[in-house]
């Protein structure tokens, strides 16, 4: 259940409205994607790289996507739209 529970990290109805609590949020949940995704001989997931792209995407779901459910938000991220 860990992994199903870290996908919650999407869900913009669950980021903190305090910036000091959002400059943090997530990093555990986010440990747990890349634990499961991106390790391994066949991993192609850069963990310093997947930081640094997720402080942009935390501020990019705070501030254009909050009254998203995350459902409409994992439609989004699996498609082919450009966010």
């Amino acid at each position: 259940m860990e992994i199903i529970d870290a996908f919650n990290i999407f869900n913009p109805q669950s980021m903190p409205v305090s910036e000091e609590e959002r400059a943090t949020y997530g990093q555990e949940k986010l440990q747990v994607l890349l634990r499961t995704f991106g390790e391994g001989p066949n991993a192609e997931v850069d963990s310093v790289e997947l930081n640094s792209e997720w402080e942009g995407m935390r501020i990019l779901i705070h501030t254009q996507y909050s009254s998203f459910t995350l459902r409409q938000m994992l439609r989004i991220l699996c498609s082919n739209q450009t966010l």
